[in-house]
């Protein structure tokens, strides 16, 4: 489904978090490709100083996804030219590990994506990074995950599905399924739904876009 009307209200504006090898960038990088494929003028800003989406960026001869770099102190000023500039949305891939910027830029989005792995580990990490987003919108959601079987979640999904909800917030119901083959088209700088519109990966990526296109909905009420 397409985005709300913005032209009233500038872009809506989503940032990606969690820890390194999360999934954010790719995340980021597969919905921006899907509001691209519906027609809508996107902006990525990479404000991760590794850099990956500018990296991806520089391997595509489209155009259709605009990339610009810069640090998590210039969100602001980044976001104001965005306005300035027409596009409709805006995905934001912040730097890993927590930082004094996170409820500073929490606060100019419209929905902050926090990623875990089903993983102890990662679920540790994920706790923590719940805190500076209350009294905001956001929503957590299980990249990398074994696939399911026979339309089930596998124990170790449902079981960080549960961890995740005692955190407060919003859980996506569904996952983010560690494929072979959304590595591959990021490598080559390509989005799933342009590599091919009707692959399992596309499908999963579109049921988390049409998520974030409800919640957008409530932004705009």
């Amino acid at each position: 489904r397409p985005l709300p009307p913005t032209r009233q209200r500038g872009p809506f504006v989503l940032s990606f978090w969690g820890k390194g090898g999360s999934g954010k960038t790719t995340t980021a990088l597969q919905l921006a490709g899907i509001a691209a494929y519906l027609g809508h003028r996107v902006l990525v800003l990479d404000v991760d100083l590794q850099g990956s989406a500018a990296a991806w960026r520089a391997l595509r001869d489209d155009d259709s996804i605009a990339v610009q770099s810069g640090r998590p102190d210039e969100v602001e000023k980044l976001l104001q030219r965005a306005r300035s500039a027409d596009f409709d949305l805006v995905l934001i891939d912040n730097a890993p590990g927590r930082n004094s910027y996170v409820s500073r830029v929490a606060g100019m989005t419209d929905l902050s994506i926090i990623l875990a792995r089903p993983s102890p580990f990662d679920l540790l990490i994920g706790s923590d990074w719940v805190k500076p987003f209350a009294g905001r919108r956001f929503v957590m959601v299980i990249s990398a995950a074994p696939p399911t079987r026979q339309g089930q979640d596998s124990p170790l999904v449902r079981e960080a599905r549960d961890v995740l909800r005692n955190l407060g917030g919003g859980v996506w119901r569904r996952q983010l399924t560690a494929r072979h083959s959304v590595i591959q088209c990021t490598g080559l700088g390509l989005t799933v739904i342009e590599a091919d519109a009707l692959s399992p990966a596309t499908q999963e990526y579109s049921r988390l876009w049409n998520s974030v296109v409800k919640e957008l909905l409530g932004v705009t009420r």
